[in-house]
């Protein structure tokens, strides 16, 4: 962390006199900025954008805006909640959402190739692909 700390600072030095502001604003968000070191370094790669947030934003007003209207709060909880413990349980086991790996699945010949077990929980899959 001293030597995330110290690029950081180098940064900041070289930068100062030709975007003053900048390299204030970079003083006082050193903290934020470098918060992702009290998580353990295996995490540091899922956590550098928030993509994974925004994406879970994005699917949650794209299942909203499919019902329309909720007969009740408890259903429009039940809902956000389902989608919130289905990205949280594909972080937790590493599935990737990315655009990349998605079309590597799509364009293999059996939808299991390249993943073990068979499926994306370890499970084989039920049907092949013609």
């Amino acid at each position: 962390m001293a030597s995330t700390r110290a690029g950081a600072s180098r940064t900041r030095s070289a930068t100062r006199a030709a975007v003053a502001k900048i390299a204030r604003l970079l003083d006082e968000a050193e903290d934020d900025v470098l918060a992702f070191h009290a998580f353990p370094a295996e995490h540091w790669p899922k956590l550098r954008s928030t993509n994974p947030l925004e994406h879970l934003n994005r699917e949650i007003a794209r299942r909203t805006d499919v019902v329309g209207i909720f007969p009740d709060d408890a259903s429009l909880i039940r809902l956000v909640s389902m989608l919130a413990i289905e990205a949280n349980d594909e972080w937790l086991v590493g599935r990737s959402t990315s655009a990349k790996a998605r079309w590597r699945l799509s364009t293999t010949s059996s939808p299991s190739a390249g993943l073990p077990g068979g499926g994306p929980t370890g499970a084989p899959r039920p049907f092949s692909r013609p």
